[in-house]
C-alpha cells in the first residue's frame, strides 16, 4: 500500500461526509488529473473508502492479482527548533 503525505488534499477529503464518490471526486481536479501525482492508477475499480482521524484508505478491487491501494496522511510536521 502507498503512502501519500499530503494535508490540504487529506483534510478536504476529511471535511467531506462519509460518501465514498465525493471522497474520489476529490482527488481530480479540473482537468480530470490526479490533485497529486503520486497517487498510483488503479489496475480495477475503487472498491471502498476507509476513513480514520489520521488516515484515509482508498481500496481498489484490482484485476490479475494487482492493485494500487493507497492511504493519504497529513504531512509530517518538521519541528524548527
Amino acid at each position: 500500500m502507498k503512502t501519500i503525505r499530503n494535508t490540504a488534499l487529506f483534510n478536504e477529503i476529511s471535511d467531506l461526509t462519509d460518501n465514498d464518490d465525493a471522497a474520489w471526486d476529490v482527488l481530480f481536479n479540473d482537468d480530470h488529473e490526479f490533485k497529486d501525482n503520486e497517487i498510483p492508477i488503479f489496475y480495477g475499480v475503487m472498491d471502498r473508502v476507509i476513513r480514520t482521524p489520521t488516515r484515509i484508505y482508498f481500496i481498489e478491487t484490482g484485476s490479475n492479482g494487482q492493485d494500487n491501494d493507497f492511504v493519504i496522511m497529513p504531512e509530517i510536521k518538521k519541528d524548527n527548533k
